[in-house]
């Protein structure tokens, strides 16, 4: 019969535990949900000021209108480096490169190159801070993934430690009822000898 107590003391020690280590399970479940929430939002969050940057465009458009203006900054430049040979063409003449009669270069009109390369910088600027957006939401999106593995495996942890639990509570009762058994055997063992005595 004192088998079966310190049976019973040990299994309620070990449910005990078990209850403390579930409890502790579900607070760390609540937890990473918690912060696995806000990390979907935040890669809501992220995703819609990219696509409020992007305006409905594509990134590729925004490289294409760079090497535009690249391009455009390239053929001022060459009208710019052109300035001695403009100071030869008289009005009214034919240019001796395109034949025009008409020369506005020659009177002062050239395109500011300031202007093209403050574009290029903003643009250019505009770029970087586009793909670091996009880099920081791969990240994001790499860590909720992540964060879901985790999430999955700790639910798992706590599916199996309330298995545990259930069992060792069916012990515990299947001990208690075994000790009840012997109880009321020996007490009605011990009536019978005592009126036989």
């Amino acid at each position: 019969m004192r088998i079966k107590k310190s049976d019973s003391s040990a299994l309620a020690k070990t449910i005990a535990t078990q209850e403390t280590h579930i409890n502790s399970l579900k607070k760390s479940l609540s937890e990473q949900e918690d912060s696995f929430k806000k990390l979907q939002e935040l890669i809501i969050q992220e995703q819609q000021a990219l696509n409020s940057l992007l305006k409905g465009k594509l990134l590729r458009d925004f490289y294409e209108d760079k090497e535009s203006l690249k391009e455009i900054k390239s053929l001022q430049t060459k009208i710019h480096d052109l300035a001695h040979e403009r100071r030869l063409l008289v009005d009214g003449n034919p240019c001796p490169l395109c034949g025009s009669l008409d020369h506005p270069y020659a009177q002062g009109n050239i395109p500011q190159k300031d202007d093209i390369d403050i574009a290029i910088e903003e643009l250019t600027s505009f770029i970087t801070s586009i793909e670091a957006k996009q880099d920081n939401i791969e990240e994001l999106n790499d860590k909720e993934k992540t964060e879901q593995l985790r999430l999955g495996e700790d639910k798992e942890k706590e599916r199996t430690a309330l298995y545990s639990l259930e069992q060792l509570n069916n012990q515990y009762k299947e001990v208690n009822k075994a000790i009840k058994e012997l109880k009321e055997d020996y007490d009605s063992k011990k009536r019978c000898t005592t009126e036989q005595v």
